[in-house]
């Protein structure tokens, strides 16, 4: 008889992701019921064990934990399922680096109404705690006051580097190492634009080099890449509103058409200000909440993916100051458009012939959307128009971090976050910008 508690495990397993008091539309077989959540970035959902075919007949408790997944309802319903020691065991698409694959048309996402009853949780929801949060920064005098923003960004990306070191206590000293041996000592050589490549936070993050698909540290790797090259420098960027607002209507071309704009490898890879910074955002109002995610900010860093020796730039947006709430997005800047690398992305062999050219290309302009979300802003921090100035001394700029002559490690991080602000127009020298 098992003794596995499927709340217990879907708190654990899932953490902030999870808005507790959603209840489905309609009545689920008894089986499943039990496993049913509504996760913030997939909805309505059954958190399965994955079969990828190598679980065996009798694979232990932590086994089958490291192979949960939550997947759309519609989508386990389709595919079937058994039972394996009281987890749902589901065989469902699985791509390495997208993570699980289903149809756009299964996710459900219902209209925020919640269940009546207590869900045995003392933190609430967390859905409504995000609104409730958004609510109150929207009634207050400072909602858009870059000032406090660029201040609570700067405390709360210190503490997700604190997280960081306590999930990975020798994360920086190795993140160094590598930095420092580069191209010697056996380790391979890689373009200066890249601090130190994924690779180097997969060896952080798995150092067997085995990560078996629903391992739950699969997000991390993206996360101590961004965060150990945002270390370096620890930039908060600010970015004033007459700055972003010709890229926001360039954006569209036309109303809620995506313009496909070129990505220009060649002027992302020379103009980041920094190995890594750290874009505000200011907050969605309450009434927006919604029709897009809450987004506080974003990482932005480059990265050489030696399968193929291909550039990207990677996005780890944040989008509730939470760990769990980092998302790792690339954007491969050897294709031509944000589009064009979203569908590269898209693995075919994924979905053997279950997926048409219909799916595949809506499946793509659902990848292409979280970058889109943040490309104005990425663009405005790489417009040459645009005037990087330092937040308390106008006159400064900013500088990438450089290692040292002599001493080990060569590359230290900065003592504390530095502010930044771009606009259009250069503010005198010396003074504090209101």
């Amino acid at each position: 008889m098992s003794t596995v508690d499927p709340h217990e495990v879907i708190t654990r397993s899932l953490g902030g992701m999870v808005a507790y008091g959603r209840r489905y539309a309609r009545q689920l077989a008894p089986e499943i019921a039990l496993w049913h959540c509504y996760t913030l970035d997939g909805g309505h959902s059954i958190l399965v064990v994955l079969d990828d075919g190598c679980l065996g007949d009798h694979p232990s408790r932590k086994k089958l934990e490291d192979q949960l997944v939550p997947a759309p309802v519609k989508s386990v319903e389709r595919a079937g399922w058994r039972l394996l020691d009281g987890f749902v065991v589901c065989e469902l698409p699985y791509d390495p680096q997208l993570g699980l694959v289903t149809p756009p048309e299964d996710d459900e996402y219902d209209d925020g109404t919640e269940e009546t009853e207590s869900t045995g949780t003392d933190d609430g929801p967390r859905l409504r705690a995000v609104k409730e949060t958004a609510q109150e920064e929207v009634s207050g005098a400072s909602v858009f006051d870059p000032e406090a923003i660029t201040a609570a960004a700067a405390e709360r990306c210190q503490a997700l580097v604190k997280e960081m070191r306590r999930r990975y206590p020798s994360v920086l000293g190795q993140m160094t190492h590598f930095a420092d041996q580069k191209g010697t000592a056996g380790l391979p050589d890689w373009p200066d634009w890249c601090w130190v490549p994924m690779s180097g936070a997969g060896a952080v993050v798995c150092p067997t080099g085995v990560m078996l698909p629903g391992d739950p540290r699969a997000g991390d790797l993206a996360r101590v890449a961004a965060l150990t090259t945002w270390w370096l420098t620890k930039g908060v960027y600010w970015i004033d509103e007459d700055a972003v607002a010709k890229h926001v209507d360039r954006a569209w071309s036309r109303p809620g058409v995506p313009a496909e704009k070129p990505l220009r490898a060649e002027r992302i890879l020379n103009g980041l200000p920094q190995q890594c910074v750290y874009l505000a955002f200011p907050p969605i109002p309450l009434a927006e909440v919604e029709k897009v995610p809450p987004v506080l900010g974003v990482f932005v860093h480059l990265e050489y993916n030696y399968r193929g020796g291909r550039p990207e730039l990677r996005l780890l947006i944040d989008r509730d100051g939470t760990w769990e709430g980092l998302q790792g997005v690339p954007v491969l800047l050897d294709r031509p458009t944000l589009l064009a690398s979203a569908r590269e992305q898209i693995k075919p062999e994924a979905f053997g012939d279950g997926l048409n050219e219909e799916q595949r290309e809506g499946l793509a302009e659902l990848v292409r959307l979280a970058p889109f979300l943040v490309w104005p802003a990425v663009e405005a921090l790489l417009d040459r128009e645009s005037v990087i100035s330092g937040w308390d001394l106008p006159g400064e700029q900013p500088q990438p971090a450089v290692p040292r002559a002599t001493g080990v490690p060569r590359w230290k991080g900065a003592a504390k976050p530095a502010r930044w602000r771009v606009g259009v127009t250069a503010p005198r020298a010396g003074l504090r910008t209101p």
